[in-house]
C-alpha cells in the first residue's frame, strides 16, 4: 500500500525507485496499491511505476482509461498480480460471508476488555478507585454522546446509538444506591463552535455589516465581494471555478470577557485579530468519513463594543473535493462568548467528594497536531476544579500526547484515548475498582511541543519538504525529552495493585531469555509490564527497547514469566561487547541492569533483583 508523502520530491505511488524495492531485493509477488484514492495523484504515472491498483472509481472512474492507456504487458502483470492475491487468498473459492450482526454480548464484553487494559493510569494520590466514604461525585465534562469515541478517516466506525451506554450513563448506573451524582458541563469540547452572527460582523472601515471575501479564480483573476458572515461551504461548481483567500471584517462583541473561537475548515488557514496570530493549520476534511470535526481552536479576551480587527488567510485548494463523500472545502468561524460554564463546574466540584472531569481533543486522518495544550477552554477547567476540589480525577479522552500545566494540582490522571462504544461501563468500572486500569504508554508524554523534533515549526505551516535529521532520535530518544525529562515517559503506567519484579535466572541461546518473577502485593489483582532496553556504552542517554514482558498477577500472588529478547535484531541494534541490557519498567525507570550472558552460561546463572514501577503519585 503506498501512503501519501513524496519521498524525494516524487509521490510514493508514482515512484518506481520505491516501488521496485520489494519486486527486485525482496522477491516480493505481491500487488501494489494505493492507501486510498487520494494517494495516487497522477494514475498514469502510477500505473507506469508499477502500482496495479490505480483508483477506486470503477468503470466510468478518473482511471478507467489510464488502464487501456498502458501498454498490455503492464497490464495483464498488473491482473496477473491481483489475481494471483484474490486466489491465494481463499477468497474467490469461498468468498466472506458480511455477517448482519457483529455485536454480541460477548464481543461487547471483549471491547469493555479492551478498554480497560488499553487505559493507562497516569497519577493516582489514593483516589482511585473510588472509597466507600465518597457519597457525592461531580461529573464534569463532554462525558454523554459529545465525548470522544472515535478518530476520523479510515479507523472511524460508525457509532450504534441504540447500544451506546455513555460514560455519565454508566456512571450513574454504577453509583445508583451509593451515591449521588451531579452533572455540569463545564466546557464544549473540542467542537465547531456555533457560527459568529452577522449582527456583530462588519466589513474593514465599519461602514455597513458583512464581511469583504477575496475570491481567486481558477484563471488567477481577482474580485471582492461581501458576504453576511464566515460560514461558507463550497460547492463543486465553485472549486471549479474560484474560491475564497483572504476575509477581513470587524468584530464587535457585546460582552466583556474570554471568548473561545473555532474555525471548522477543509483546507488550510491562518486567522488573525488586530495582526496576531491566533490560529492557524490545515485540515483535508472536517469530518473525514465518520470522525468527529476537528476545528482549529483559541481563546482571546474581547471588550463589550470595542471593535477588533479579523483577517482570515484561506488556502481551500489544500481541502479535499470528494462530493459523494462529503467532503468539500469549507470555512466556518464559530465562537462561544462568555458563559456561567466553568464557574458552575466549580460549584458542582465544590459541593462533591469527588470531581470526574473529562475532557477531549477531535483528531483524524488528514491533518497534524501543530500542538498538545487541550483544545479550547478545557486546562481553564481542570485548574478552576482543581483549585476548588484537590480530589480532581482527570480523563484524558484524547488521541495522544497533551501538556498537562495542571498534573500537580489534581488526584489522578486516567488516559482513555478514543474508547469505542464501551467507553461508558468501561470507565465507570475503573473508577469504581470493578477493573484496574492494565495499559502502558506506547509513545512518550514530553513536557511541551518544543522538547520534540519539528516541535519548533509554526502551526500553520505546512511545508512540501522536510529534511528529517534525527534519525532514531525521536520519542523518548529525543534530545528535548532526554535534556527536560518527560512529563510521563514510554512504557509507563499505574494500577491498582502494588507490583514489582525479581529476576530469577537468565539464559541465551538464539534469544536472550530473562526469567521473572512478578509479585503483587496488593488487594486487587493488577497488571505488570515489564520491559527490556539495550543502552550503548557509547551513548548514556540512549537506550533502546528490545522486548516486553506483561504479566496480570492475582491480589498477593506472585507469576513467573520469561522476557525474551532475540539475540540477532539486538546485535543489529548494538555490537556485542559495547552494550548493556536494562530491565525496567519504563524508559525513564533506571531499572537493573543485567550481564549479558553467553550461549554457554547455564539458565540459573543470574542476579536477583527486584524493583517496583516508578510512580507518579505523592
Amino acid at each position: 500500500m503506498g501512503s501519501y508523502n513524496r519521498v524525494d520530491g516524487t509521490y510514493v505511488c508514482q515512484s518506481l525507485e520505491l516501488l521496485e524495492i520489494p519486486r527486485r531485493r525482496w522477491g516480493w509477488q505481491g500487488f501494489y496499491a494505493p492507501d486510498f484514492i487520494f494517494a495516487v495523484r497522477d494514475p498514469r504515472a502510477a500505473l507506469d511505476a508499477g502500482l496495479d491498483l490505480p483508483g477506486l472509481e470503477g468503470a466510468a472512474g478518473r482511471t478507467a482509461g489510464m488502464v487501456h492507456a498502458v501498454g498490455a504487458v503492464r497490464r495483464d502483470s498488473a491482473v496477473r498480480r491481483i489475481l494471483a492475491a484474490l486466489i491465494g487468498s481463499g477468497v474467490v473459492d469461498d468468498p466472506p460471508i458480511r455477517a448482519t450482526s457483529v455485536s454480541s454480548p460477548d464481543h461487547r464484553e471483549l471491547a469493555r476488555e479492551v478498554v480497560v487494559n488499553s487505559t493507562v493510569l497516569l497519577r493516582n494520590t489514593g483516589v482511585l478507585p473510588l472509597s466507600g466514604s465518597v457519597r457525592r461525585l461531580a461529573v464534569i465534562g463532554p462525558a454523554g454522546h459529545d465525548a470522544m469515541y472515535t478518530a476520523g478517516g479510515s479507523s472511524a466506525v460508525e457509532l450504534d446509538l441504540s447500544r451506546l451506554l455513555t460514560p455519565l450513563e454508566s456512571i450513574r448506573q454504577r453509583a445508583e444506591g451509593h451515591l449521588e451524582v451531579a452533572i455540569a458541563q463545564g466546557t464544549l469540547g473540542d467542537i465547531p463552535l456555533p457560527p459568529v452572527p452577522p449582527g456583530v460582523l462588519s466589513v474593514p472601515d465599519g461602514s455597513s455589516p458583512g464581511v469583504e471575501v477575496h475570491r481567486v479564480g481558477v484563471d488567477g483573476t481577482r474580485r471582492v465581494e461581501i458576504r453576511p458572515d464566515i460560514d461558507i461551504v463550497l460547492s463543486p461548481e465553485e472549486v471549479d471555478t474560484s474560491f475564497p483567500a483572504l476575509f477581513r471584517c470587524r468584530l464587535t462583541a457585546d460582552r466583556t470577557g474570554p471568548h473561545r473561537l473555532s474555525l471548522d475548515l477543509g483546507g488550510g488557514a491562518v486567522v488573525r485579530i488586530d495582526g496576531q496570530e491566533v490560529m492557524a493549520g490545515a485540515r483535508e476534511a472536517s469530518p473525514f468519513f465518520q470522525g468527529p470535526a476537528c476545528p482549529l481552536q483559541c481563546v482571546v479576551d474581547l471588550t463589550a463594543g470595542q471593535a477588533v480587527d479579523v483577517e482570515i488567510e484561506a488556502d481551500v485548494a489544500s481541502g479535499l473535493v470528494v462530493p459523494e463523500m462529503g467532503m468539500l472545502p469549507r470555512i466556518v468561524l464559530g465562537w462561544q462568548p462568555p458563559d456561567d460554564l466553568i464557574h458552575e463546574a466549580t460549584e458542582a466540584a465544590r459541593a462533591a467528594d469527588v470531581a470526574v472531569v473529562v475532557v477531549n481533543m477531535a483528531s483524524s486522518e488528514g491533518m497534524d497536531r501543530a500542538r498538545l495544550d487541550l483544545p479550547g477552554d478545557q486546562d481553564a477547567l481542570i485548574k478552576a476544579v482543581a483549585s476548588a476540589n484537590r480530589q480532581t480525577v482527570v480523563v484524558l479522552n484524547t488521541p495522544g500526547a497533551v501538556t498537562m500545566p495542571w498534573v500537580d494540582d489534581v488526584a489522578a490522571v486516567l488516559q482513555v484515548w478514543y474508547p469505542g462504544e464501551q467507553f461508558g461501563p468501561a470507565l465507570a468500572a475503573m473508577l469504581f475498582g470493578d477493573a484496574s486500569p492494565g495499559g502502558r504508554l506506547p509513545l512518550t508524554f514530553p513536557r511541551s511541543v518544543h522538547d520534540l523534533p519539528g516541535g519548533d515549526r509554526r502551526p500553520g505551516e505546512s511545508p512540501g519538504a522536510i529534511e528529517l535529521t534525527e534519525g532514531t532520535r525521536i520519542g523518548y530518544r529525543a534530545a528535548g525529552v532526554i535534556a527536560h525529562g518527560p512529563l510521563f515517559p514510554f512504557g509507563f503506567g499505574l494500577d491498582y495493585g502494588h507490583t514489582r519484579h525479581e529476576i530469577r535466572a537468565v539464559h541465551a541461546s538464539d534469544e536472550i531469555e530473562i526469567g521473572l518473577t512478578v509479585l503483587n502485593e496488593g488487594t486487587v489483582a493488577a497488571t505488570h509490564v515489564v520491559q527490556a532496553y539495550v543502552h550503548p556504552l557509547v551513548e548514556p542517554s540512549q537506550r533502546y527497547l528490545c522486548g516486553v514482558a506483561r504479566a496480570v498477577v492475582p491480589p498477593e500472588s506472585s507469576v513467573d514469566i520469561t522476557l525474551r529478547v532475540e539475540a540477532r535484531s539486538l546485535d543489529e541494534v548494538v555490537p556485542r561487547g559495547l552494550r548493556r541490557l536494562l530491565v525496567a519498567t519504563s524508559s525513564s525507570d533506571p531499572g537493573t541492569t543485567i550481564e549479558e550472558p553467553t550461549a554457554a552460561m547455564p539458565a540459573t546463572a543470574s542476579t536477583t533483583t527486584s524493583h517496583s514501577p516508578t510512580t507518579h503519585e505523592e
